[in-house]
């Protein structure tokens, strides 16, 4: 049998959900699979739109429909952003772990958001250090300790305040973490996404 429209879109963004997981080492492959991750959730839309139609024999309208959230609405607005304003930027935050400096330590933590000028850089900025003190001054030396894991998070550049207030009111701006949470079509959690992704 073959596949309808709505089979071969949601497939489609399962594939660029799985993408944007793979992405993770490149801010610029990130950046561009998650405004590809973006206009397929129009397609969606449309393709929801012909469906009813098809379907049922009445035009569905997006305004009635009951599955919009302040996720839905965040798409929507990256989507008329990236058609008429302006591309999709994203930041960088990077927590490097490096192994305890004493026997009962724990692992440290250094965090660091990088406001990326290049948005084509093929990999993050390598710039957070820790060094190691001087024993008797507490001055600190040139002597850089290895870190021993990092961890990248990709986040929205809100372009202006009313972006900057709904991302506030989802609770992130992780472009991983946004694409996991959007809805179907049925308005339901996607777990056709969650488990195309390696959880971080």
């Amino acid at each position: 049998m073959p596949q309808s429209d709505l089979d071969l879109v949601l497939a489609d963004l399962r594939d660029a959900f799985k993408a944007l997981d793979q992405a993770r080492p490149s801010p610029k492959q990130v950046r561009q699979t998650f405004s590809r991750f973006v206009e397929l959730t129009q397609r969606l839309t449309a393709v929801m739109r012909r469906e009813s139609k098809k379907s049922a024999g009445i035009k569905w309208e997006a305004s009635k429909f009951a599955g919009w959230s302040e996720v839905t609405t965040l798409f929507k607005d990256l989507r008329n952003e990236e058609q008429h304003e302006r591309q999709i930027r994203i930041l960088v935050h990077e927590t490097r772990y490096f192994e305890p400096l004493g026997p009962e330590g724990e692992r440290i933590g250094v965090s660091g958001t990088w406001d990326l000028t290049d948005q084509l850089a093929e990999n993050p900025p390598d710039g957070l250090r820790l060094l190691e003190a001087d024993p008797v001054t507490g001055a600190p030396t040139d002597n850089h300790i290895p870190h021993c894991d990092v961890l990248y998070r990709y986040l929205i550049k809100p372009s202006d305040g009313a972006l900057a207030l709904r991302l506030g009111r989802i609770g992130t701006a992780d472009v991983h973490d946004l694409s996991r949470r959007l809805p179907d079509h049925t308005g339901k959690l996607p777990c056709v996404l969650l488990s195309a992704s390696r959880r971080r």
